[in-house]
């Protein structure tokens, strides 16, 4: 399914207006956090012993700043439930503090060049930029999230289709 933040900012432009997205929990459980630049995998030895927080200060859940990227990795490694927790919470308050933002965009008129230039949370990530490092090295585009940028009909489970 559809539900990267830059596939969101892509359904916004299209009119879709709900979103009912497990994403950010399940990407959380499997260890991913949200950044501004992009997905990081906490299960990476990379971040083993990363005293860098999630995101900066304001850009996470609030439960969340204190604790490191190296200390949620351990947590997750020894399979502590705090460090999907944490995790999970990082993940939504960064979608809902995105779409807090395209609100605003919207609002205020100026939705087609916030997605142009890509803006979530208070950093810019770019959604091409986003969508790059996210699926770096799996050689290929996810084929919905390919259909979802062409403009080509998505046929859903229930057999109806949207262009």
């Amino acid at each position: 399914g559809l539900g990267q933040p830059d596939q969101l900012l892509e359904l916004v432009s299209r009119g879709v207006d709900m979103f009912d997205c497990v994403l950010p929990t399940r990407v959380a459980r499997n260890g991913t956090a949200y950044t501004a630049d992009g997905t990081i995998n906490l299960k990476n030895q990379q971040w083993e012993k990363s005293e860098l927080p999630l995101a900066p200060e304001g850009e996470t859940h609030p439960l969340c700043e204190g604790f490191s990227r190296g200390y949620i990795r351990h947590l997750i490694k020894s399979e502590e439930i705090l460090g999907l927790r944490l995790l999970s919470l990082h993940n939504v308050f960064f979608y809902l503090n995105l779409m807090k933002r395209v609100r605003s965009a919207i609002d205020s008129g100026s939705f087609s060049q916030f997605k142009a230039e890509g803006r979530a949370d208070s950093g810019q990530y770019g959604a091409q930029r986003f969508h790059e490092r996210t699926y770096a090295g799996y050689g290929r585009t996810p084929r919905a999230d390919v259909r979802a940028r062409s403009g080509r009909s998505i046929l859903f489970r229930n057999g109806s289709s949207r262009r």
